[in-house]
């Protein structure tokens, strides 16, 4: 490639072969062309690497580390070598739509001064078992954007796109934390008075499966949490109050609870399965999301609950509230 190309997006990838051609197709069908694809191979022991350079396009770059050092150190890596004026990452297990890129990039240029400045789309997520799309999700409200982040409202990395000047700022992500790296960096981002932005449409598919995911594993999850609210709990006190503050940790607390809900409820463990749904109840009045889906599901079972999902999906479509992009 002669030059810089205009967006360069990172992909790390670890044990994903059989989903990251998926994602790496997902970014050659772009309508916005101008863009390299810096995929970073975190220390796979599977066919990963093989994966992405089995696809015969001069704007691919594969880099292998030695071992595995976790996600946020290899997008770093990506980061180091990208080369591109914007940095987007894409999880290997999601996908986006064609337009993506391209939109989001004609609404950053529209802001003045771009280079302060992230946006991010709306994005669905995706069961690949039961096949069932769950209403569209926006990660950005109007309004301060440190206090929508407390109130959960981060954008996935999938559906981030910045200036890289952003990213040299803030010095990238924290690889000191095992997992909540997104919310971390939207905290700097925004303490840092970037301004964030989004394109109101759907243009990411989140997929869920059942290959084992970060998130999936609620020890770690606790570890991340804990340190995180170490590194900026003082700060959401400062700007947010203390009932924000609140909030914010039963959120993350719940959604642990609710990772060990669906995980003893898969062993097919479903007496501890009802036992963490009780506790999840704690946190009803700070986080009712999480207490009234886990206890559902501990209830209703996989089967019954995603079909009660559905239901109410299908309400949420006949009223006009989202539109089903994905095919």
């Amino acid at each position: 490639m002669n030059g810089c190309p205009l967006v360069s997006v990172v992909i790390p990838v670890h044990n994903r072969a059989r989903v990251l051609g998926r994602a790496m197709g997902s970014v050659l069908a772009q309508t916005l062309q101008d863009l390299e694809v810096v995929v970073v191979d975190d220390g796979s022991t599977d066919d990963s690497a093989r994966a992405a350079a089995s696809f015969e396009d001069p704007r691919i770059r594969v880099i292998r580390l030695p071992q595995n050092r976790g996600v946020s150190h290899a997008r770093n890596t990506g980061i180091q070598e990208s080369r591109g004026r914007f940095v987007a990452f894409l999880d290997s297990d999601d996908e986006w739509l064609p337009e993506k890129l391209e939109r989001q990039v004609a609404r950053i240029q529209a802001c003045p001064p771009e280079d302060e400045t992230l946006v991010s789309c709306w994005y669905v997520r995706y069961d690949d078992f039961t096949h069932r799309i769950a209403a569209p999700t926006r990660t950005i409200g109007r309004g301060d954007a440190f206090d929508h982040i407390v109130r959960g409202r981060v954008p996935l990395p999938s559906c981030a796109l910045m200036p890289r000047a952003i990213v040299d700022a803030i010095g990238g992500l924290d690889e000191t934390l095992p997992a909540f790296e997104d919310c971390e960096l939207g905290f700097r981002l925004a303490d840092h008075s970037t301004r964030f932005v989004e394109v109101s449409d759907v243009l990411v598919i989140k997929h869920e499966h059942g290959a084992a995911q970060m998130t999936g594993d609620p020890n770690l999850m606790l570890r991340a949490f804990l340190a995180l609210d170490r590194k900026w709990g003082s700060r959401i006190l400062q700007r947010c109050g203390r009932r924000a503050h609140r909030r914010w940790q039963a959120r993350f607390l719940a959604s642990i609870g609710y990772v060990r809900v669906r995980q003893a409820l898969a062993r097919g463990d479903r007496l501890t399965s009802l036992r963490h749904s009780l506790n999840l109840c704690r946190y009803a009045l700070r986080s009712p999301g999480y207490a009234v889906c886990g206890v559902g599901l501990a209830a209703l079972g996989f089967r019954a609950y995603d079909a009660l999902a559905r239901v109410k999906d299908g309400v949420a479509r006949r009223l006009g509230r989202w539109r089903e992009r994905p095919a």
